[in-house]
């Protein structure tokens, strides 16, 4: 068998003429194309490969320059020529196979099993297993070409072993990305649409045999799907310990595996929003700091994604002040600031529920002007993202405004605009059936005493049932009138 130094050899003599026109154009351009030109001519110039003499003629001419370096560099300049790549030093994986395919076609076959086993290595780590498997296949008959039969068959039995375990894993993974795509058109139809939890729809999905318990066997890609899926269910059942572990979980993996951070950056900082929210809930102000930390990050180079995390970062922000007390007169500057700066663009779902906690931030401020104006962007913008859960909670709470500044008269007439809103959009349910009723009750009253009663009523409701508020993913009704109108659990 040939030494493994003789492959740079090998390929310098296997480009054709264009080809060798290309090498000269492109390495012109790098800051080091003396030395890259010198060493291939020099190869190009020998009948025979001699590691020793090709060194030593190169250190002659380069002494400062380590051979070794040079060489490898050389070969990866070469790689791209074959290729026709000559952007960045990441090979993408079509180039990968590209690459294998012609240095097969070219008869370097000690070379293209070379790159199959680097490429494999880089694939696993990654968890690609569609690759993975393609890979092998082609590793499987460059095997058949250069091996004799007595060292091909073990080597088979080891390739198609490995195919097994690639085509499990990758069928797992498969598994688990239908059922959280099938749950989550089902659930975007029945809960983002609506804004109804439909408990038994969740237990159908818990059910799934994929989603009874974590095994040791799961690729980290599968395990991601897991966790995600098991978090968003715990939460519906509102089994928020669990969720709330799950979330962990799912966050440490991000950390642990840095290609899933690198891969669903959105996913990863969704998952601190939500551990924050988390906090927040219970009251661990402390703890909920530190996290809202981790979100209030600039992220330069990829500015849709910068504007998304600073959305979560300022929606979470609103939410730690609200409920810890400690209002932060700069956000409200801030959030303006943003506002401004994705003017004419398409709101994402997450702007506008940053406005509509803004509007109950400022409302709360007692700067009723500014909590009227920015909630009427949200009443009257009207785009895929601004869904109709969140057109029908901005219309409620712009209810509960006039409830709390006691003006009746335009409650009134509002209520009967919002009624036919709701039920044209089909939007009118239990919970809707009870807060108009509760409003009208409210309206018709004898004295404040009698208001008050009414409010105590409903509050009291509302604690007995959480599940009847289709909006507690985003607003907690008890919490406002706890803050409102001075009630005490």
């Amino acid at each position: 068998m040939r030494s493994p130094d003789s492959y740079i050899y090998d390929l310098v003599k296997s480009l054709s003429l264009g080809e060798r026109d290309s090498f000269r154009y492109w390495v012109n351009s790098l800051p080091n194309y003396p030395i890259y030109a010198f060493l291939f001519d020099l190869i190009d110039s020998k009948f025979a490969y001699d590691e020793g003499e090709i060194k030593l003629e190169f250190c002659q001419s380069f002494p400062k320059v380590k051979f070794k370096r040079v060489k490898n560099q050389l070969k990866d300049v070469l790689f791209r020529i074959l290729v026709r790549s000559y952007g960045s030093n990441e090979r993408s994986p079509s180039e990968q196979f590209e690459l294998i395919h012609c240095l097969k076609k070219r008869g370097l076959f000690q070379l293209a099993r070379r790159e199959i086993i680097f490429a494999k290595k880089g694939f696993w780590k990654e968890e690609r297993f569609d690759r993975i498997i393609g890979l092998l296949e082609i590793q499987l008959d460059l095997y058949l070409e250069i091996l004799p039969e007595d060292q091909f068959i073990p080597e088979r039995e080891e390739i198609i072993k490995e195919i097994l375990e690639a085509e499990t894993l990758s069928k797992n993974l498969l598994a688990f990305k239908k059922a959280n795509w099938d749950h989550y058109f089902q659930f975007k139809k029945k809960h983002y649409e609506r804004g109804e939890i439909d408990l038994q729809f969740i237990e159908s999905i818990d059910s799934l045999e994929l989603f009874k318990s974590e095994s040791s066997a799961m690729s980290n890609r599968a395990k991601r799907e897991f966790y995600f899926q098991k978090a968003r269910i715990e939460n519906f059942k509102r089994n928020f310990e669990s969720a709330f572990l799950y979330l962990n979980k799912l966050f440490a993996l991000y950390e642990s595996v840095p290609f899933l951070k690198a891969e669903f950056p959105k996913s990863y900082y969704m998952v601190i929003s939500q551990i924050t929210a988390f906090y927040c809930k219970d009251k661990n102000f402390a703890e909920a700091k530190i996290w809202l930390q981790k979100l209030d990050v600039k992220l330069t180079e990829t500015p849709s994604l910068n504007l998304q995390v600073r959305e979560l970062f300022l929606i979470n922000s609103l939410n730690y002040s609200r409920l810890a007390g400690k209002y932060l007169g700069h956000l409200n500057q801030e959030i303006s600031l943003f506002i401004k700066e994705i003017e004419g663009e398409p709101f994402s779902r997450f702007t506008y529920r940053l406005l509509l906690i803004t509007a109950i931030q400022l409302f709360e401020e007692q700067d009723y002007q500014k909590a009227k104006k920015t909630l009427l962007i949200v009443l009257n913008k009207r785009d895929e993202n601004n869904s109709l859960d969140l057109q029908c909670l901005s219309r409620i709470v712009e209810l509960l405004f006039y409830l709390k500044l006691k003006d009746f008269q335009t409650l009134e007439y509002r209520m009967g605009s919002i009624q036919r809103f709701l039920k044209k959009h089909s939007l009118w349910g239990d919970m809707e059936t009870i807060f108009f009723r509760f409003l009208r009750q409210i309206i018709h009253a004898s004295d404040q005493n009698k208001q008050r009663e009414l409010i105590l009523k409903f509050y009291n409701y509302l604690e007995k049932n959480p599940d009847k508020n289709p909006y507690s993913i985003f607003f907690s009704f008890t919490d406002w009138f706890k803050t409102h109108h001075q009630l005490s659990q």
